[in-house]
């Protein structure tokens, strides 16, 4: 009994150490320095994010821009 319960655990734990790391080749790098895979997101989504979000809540003038109205007509 415990015998299996250890040769189990045994097993998660390789797998689980075992799939941690990976080498990338210098020609597959490429693929994962794609833009879409960025971190920040597409500059002009952002802007359009941040006036969909100043006209719905009100809340204009909170990332250092300024503040129109609730209407979305000043931003």
């Amino acid at each position: 009994m415990f015998r299996t319960i250890a040769l189990r655990a045994a097993l998660c734990l390789l797998l689980a150490s075992a799939s941690g790391c990976v080498v990338v080749a210098a020609h597959e790098r490429e693929y994962l320095a794609d833009p879409t895979m960025a971190a920040q997101p597409d500059p002009l989504e952002a802007r359009s994010r941040r006036k969909v979000h100043t006209s719905r809540e009100g809340a204009g003038g909170g990332g250092g821009t300024r503040s129109g109205g609730g209407c979305a007509c000043g931003n």
